[in-house]
């Protein structure tokens, strides 16, 4: 699961739409992920999948999984999160 940490680790994206929509839906999916890691008990996990779900809540989660890596990568460089 994902929490808030000073560690960081990247993984590849894959393949990313267009720059312009990718952008906005990068910065949603951070604020999404940061938004869903303080709703929880401190050193509490989520998994991406939920910020997925949260940023396309129809059926196309899995096509928005590659922002959220993209995301989730930015944080991780940041020192905010760290994979668990």
């Amino acid at each position: 699961g994902l929490e808030t940490s000073t560690k960081t680790r990247s993984y590849d994206i894959g393949p990313i739409p267009s720059q312009q929509k990718a952008g906005r839906m990068i910065g949603t999916a951070r604020d999404i992920t940061m938004t869903l890691l303080s709703a929880r008990a401190r050193g509490a996990t989520i998994c991406p999948s939920e910020v997925a779900r949260a940023l396309a809540p129809n059926d196309d989660w899995r096509g928005a999984m590659p922002m959220v890596h993209a995301a989730l990568d930015c944080l991780l460089a940041d020192g905010l999160v760290e994979i668990s």
